[in-house]
Parts: C-alpha cells; sequence; structure tokens
C-alpha cells in the first residue's frame, strides 16, 4: 500500500496492460495491471491524492482478484471522498 499525496487517480500510470477507470464504493478508483505480475488499485482520496493497494508476486490475473479482496477491506477505513 502507498499514499501519494500529490497524485489522483487520473494521473495513474498505464503498465502495459491498460487502466480499467471505475469506482469503489462511490471512490473514484483505477484498476492497474502489470506484466510483471503486479496489480493495484488506485483508491481516490481527493482530486490530488490517492491510496495505491497492491498485490505482487503471484499471476496478475490472480493478483487483481486479490488486490479486490484486499481493497473491499481498506477501503471502508480511508476518510470519505468529497462530495
Amino acid at each position: 500500500m502507498a499514499l501519494r499525496d500529490s497524485q489522483g487517480v487520473a494521473s495513474a500510470n498505464d503498465q502495459g496492460m491498460g487502466i480499467t477507470q471505475a469506482t469503489f464504493n462511490g471512490r473514484d478508483a483505477a484498476q492497474i495491471p502489470d506484466k510483471n505480475d503486479v496489480c493495484i488499485i488506485a483508491l481516490g482520496l481527493t482530486e490530488s491524492s490517492r491510496v495505491d493497494v497492491g498485490v505482487s508476486g503471484i499471476d496478475t490475473d490472480e493478483a487483481c482478484d486479490l488486490v479486490e479482496r484486499v481493497t473491499e477491506i481498506v477501503e471502508p477505513k480511508l476518510p470519505e471522498p468529497p462530495r
């Protein structure tokens, strides 16, 4: 997990496998798979900040499945997104 205090979800970088923009419990989010067996979900805190939740060390598809489950635990602990 990483806090990015000057980068919002919109500034997430494609790691070669595309970025899927989404919302997660009403929060801006992006899923960022990586061909190096990594998958990250970026969760927006504000327009210019986010938390990245990542899983690595297993197949990328499995990492993306697992990071979704981890994100379900992490997201409710974050501050409410601005409305």
